[in-house]
């Protein structure tokens, strides 16, 4: 019946609302009300051609057919966008809560075997712009939590698994590597031994610098 898998998508938008939690993306419903509304956008067409060569009794009940099938049209959309835009503020939150793509994922393994391609590639582009508007804002808000984990990359292995660096600008919340439980905080002139594949973004900005090696 038309307007059933809109109803049944609006239903599972609230229910992902009233957990606070995504559910696994329901593709196949999805795709259900995305052709059946491109099967009803066809038999309007079909319906507005007849119009002007229908009499008068056959135009009014054209237009009626038009008109019940043009608010299911809307109702389809709509659903579409309530589903969407539910899932994408949920995943947004999370991510926000989470400071960085790598540890929401390692977290909630259940969450990234339900979101479909688009959602992830989503998430990627979010969180590089956020990372992006971070770093750019670092020094008159050093207080920003900054996850710099898989940021400028550098294939070549370390030549020391532990280096010792000297602070050069004051870092809190900074999220180094997936295993980390809370975010680390650094002060100026601080010096300090840690894992070099730890460290080597914060030494590609410029932020800290090696005290006994080369990077």
């Amino acid at each position: 019946m038309l307007g059933d898998a809109a109803l049944k998508l609006v239903t599972e938008s609230k229910a992902c609302l009233n957990l606070d939690t995504v559910k696994p993306y329901n593709d196949e419903l999805v795709r259900m009300l995305v052709l059946e509304t491109k099967q009803l956008h066809t038999h309007m067409q079909s319906l507005l051609s007849l119009l002007e060569t229908s009499t008068a009794v056959e135009v009014a009940g054209l237009q009626s057919q038009l008109l019940m099938l043009h608010l299911v049209v809307q109702t389809n959309k709509r659903a579409l966008l309530i589903y969407h835009n539910v899932r994408t503020d949920l995943l947004t939150s999370a991510l926000n809560n989470a400071h960085s793509l790598p540890t929401l994922l390692a977290r909630s393994p259940a969450m990234k075997a339900g979101l479909a391609p688009h959602e992830i590639e989503y998430l990627k582009h979010y969180a590089g712009l956020i990372q992006t508007v971070k770093v750019d804002y670092m020094h008159s808000a050093p207080s920003l939590q900054l996850d710099i984990m898989d940021q400028h990359p550098d294939e070549r292995p370390p030549t020391n698994l532990l280096v010792t660096i000297k602070v050069l600008k004051p870092l809190n919340d900074v999220w180094l590597s997936h295993a980390q439980s809370a975010p680390s905080s650094f002060q100026k002139d601080q010096t300090l031994t840690i894992s070099h594949a730890d460290v080597r973004p914060l030494i590609n900005r410029g932020w800290v610098a090696l005290v006994d090696s080369d990077p």
